[in-house]
């Protein structure tokens, strides 16, 4: 089903109807028809978009929320929100700093057990603030604890796994000086706050946040209404599995709805009374630079920077989802996009705040017409496709070395290993030069039990990317003796 539906809701009326005209609040067109080209070009399963300011509330949502029997997406459908689930973090710290039960400048080790030892460089500690601005030090998940699944990356990084691999983490940039986004320093900031609160991080989220934000469908366990309203996530047309934490729940466990995501931009942006609003404020003071674009940190939050203006923004990707919240405190304006597809929406996000920020051109993954014809006519057949539609007709598609990155990982998961083989060997010989398709191709090679060529391809990886501690871990997975560290 890809019928389109429009609601507009003026807070704090609870009814909905369809909007018609361009008011303060509407979709504007070029962002309908941009979400159109990502559904219907096979881009996306279904989108969902939310505007907020002061003339109150517009959704729109197209596309399906299941491959098979869905509906349309609406304010009420249940996605994963990912990494956005680290604003919520950062809310708590903010509250527990405001009610004078820690402190932003903390050392993490004052608060968590003995037995832990928190790593240390240049005789610095890692402090609260540094762990909600990504300027810790930590690197971007414990790379030694090695996840059965790919696409569940923290199901199996249990609080003792967590613990062990804090205490024996060697820091390799200072602290506090560089930002180097991490999920394992949010994850750990939550499990902090938790253990300071004496309760769970979920209690904690519900009781300090949902509850007085009445946020009724913002959970890591979804309620059986929830469940029923849940989005399917796709990536490139196959269905992912909802993700699963033992720890680490601060970084990225958190479900939600737009119809939640536009309530809490609304207490963000002050147009209700919160008793959260100092604390919702001390979140957007920037803190540290990004280093890039002339992006700041705040905690959880990242700002982008205008010449007359702030926009405080973050995004979220799990396996099968993407989602985009943005606000802008000058002209009281707020943003949800939320998509059940691992392709971003995030300039959908920001041309709805700043319509001089460019939607991307949407043409159509060459992945999704290769899966097509591997389910038709096997891998050779798909094979045959990419080098014929490049070589006659390379505009059609979207042939990014990511696409192909993607598909294959996909048919990993799967325990398909010889088609992930073929797609990954088909984008090394189509970008020969990028690190990601070699480290890749190394990943399925170790998959196969060939060690031999799992390190070759991941040392040609890390020789196009001296920088990519990922592949350093996996070759020391593989006992590879790299005898060092990435360059910082």
């Amino acid at each position: 089903m890809r019928h389109p539906i429009l609601f507009a809701i003026l807070a704090p009326m609870l009814f909905a109807w369809p909007c018609h005209g361009q008011s303060g609040g509407d979709i504007p067109e070029d962002v309908k028809q941009s979400i159109h080209a990502r559904v219907d070009g096979g881009r996306n399963m279904g989108i969902v978009v939310g505007v907020i300011d002061e003339a109150g509330t517009h959704y729109y949502g197209y596309g399906t929320t299941s491959r098979s029997g869905g509906e349309t997406p609406d304010e009420r459908t249940v996605f994963e929100i990912g990494s956005i689930t680290k604003v919520f973090t950062a809310l708590l710290l903010a509250d527990m700093v405001v009610k004078n039960e820690v402190a932003l400048n903390d050392p993490i080790s004052q608060h968590l057990p003995p037995h832990v030892a928190a790593p240390r460089r240049k005789n610095r500690s890692i402090r609260l603030v540094h762990l909600a601005t990504h300027t810790s030090g930590l690197p971007r998940m414990p790379a030694k604890v090695t996840p059965a699944s790919r696409d569940n990356p923290f199901t199996d990084c249990t609080v003792e796994e967590m613990y062990d691999y804090l205490s024996g983490y060697l820091l390799v940039r200072d602290i506090g000086q560089h930002y180097e986004y991490s999920n394992f320093g949010a994850g750990l900031l939550g499990h902090i706050l938790a253990l300071r609160a004496g309760t769970t991080y979920q209690e904690l989220v519900k009781t300090r946040i949902t509850e007085v934000l009445e946020l009724p469908d913002t959970r890591i366990t979804p309620t059986q209404s929830m469940n029923l309203r849940l989005a399917r996530g796709y990536q490139d047309g196959f269905e992912v599995r909802n993700l699963e934490f033992q720890a680490l729940e601060g970084a990225a466990a958190l479900r939600s709805t737009a119809r939640d995501m536009l309530r809490f931009l609304e207490a963000n942006l002050g147009l209700v009374h919160t008793l959260l609003a100092d604390a919702l404020r001390l979140t957007h003071t920037p803190r540290s630079r990004q280093g890039t674009g002339g992006m700041q940190v705040a905690l959880g939050w990242h700002v982008r920077l205008q010449t007359d203006r702030a926009i405080l923004w973050h995004d979220g990707a799990t396996g099968g989802y993407r989602s985009f919240v943005a606000f802008d405190r000058e002209s009281l304006r707020g943003v949800v996009v939320l998509t059940n597809s691992a392709w971003s929406v995030n300039d959908l996000g920001f041309h709805l705040l700043d319509r001089s920020y460019p939607l991307v051109e949407v043409r159509p993954s060459i992945a999704a017409e290769l899966r097509e014809r591997i389910a038709e006519e096997g891998i050779d057949a798909a094979v045959r496709l990419y080098r014929d539609v490049k070589e006659g007709a390379p505009e059609r598609y979207d042939f990014r070395e990511s696409e192909l990155n993607r598909l294959g990982h996909n048919y990993l998961l799967l325990g398909e290993i010889g088609t992930a083989l073929s797609i990954f060997r088909l984008n090394v010989e189509a970008y020969p030069d990028a690190p990601g398709p070699y480290a890749s191709l190394g990943e399925a090679y170790l998959a196969l039990g060939d060690t031999t060529l799992a390190v070759v391809n991941t040392m040609k990886s890390l020789e196009l990317h001296p920088r990519n501690r990922n592949a350093v871990e996996m070759l020391g997975r593989m006992g590879v003796d790299f005898g060092g560290r990435p360059e910082n």
